[in-house]
């Protein structure tokens, strides 16, 4: 995880742990004399909790794919975009087509035509621009 989502983190559990540490203990927050009621930390718990849930789902399946895609999530993107161009960094697609596209490589040139049949497949084109380790990586709908 990178460094400012594991703070973000921290914060959104510690938020959620001081909401939930007034409603089991029934503390009571006054701001100005007014009392704070415990519905609003019931809210805040839920949302501070969930916040964090997604963000640590998120950045553990971007750990997890070692911050690339795998067929299943780039078919699932290449569904979703099917009427319009995009484009990734070639870096993405490493888990999908290992060892990754790097046509300076005998194994990165193997990827890049399973990429490119994988594309085709799904009714993309495919092209790459850059140099080899800066590459991005161009899906256009076939017409």
């Amino acid at each position: 995880m990178k460094p400012f989502t594991i703070a973000t983190l921290v914060i959104l559990i510690l938020v959620a742990l001081a909401h939930a540490v007034r409603l089991l203990f029934g503390v009571s927050i006054a701001v100005d004399g007014a009392d704070i009621s415990m519905w609003v930390s019931i809210i805040g718990l839920i949302v501070a909790a969930g916040l964090a849930f997604g963000l640590w789902r998120e950045a553990g399946s971007a750990t997890t794919a070692g911050n690339g895609l795998t067929q299943d999530e780039l078919k699932g993107l290449l569904s979703a975009n099917s009427q319009r161009e995009f484009s990734m960094s070639g870096a993405m697609l490493r888990n999908a087509f290992p060892p990754g596209i790097n046509l300076d490589a005998p194994e990165g040139e193997k990827a890049w035509r399973k990429c490119v049949e994988f594309a085709g497949a799904n009714g993309f084109d495919v092209a790459q621009t850059g140099a080899p380790r800066t590459d991005q990586i161009t899906f256009r709908p076939k017409k």
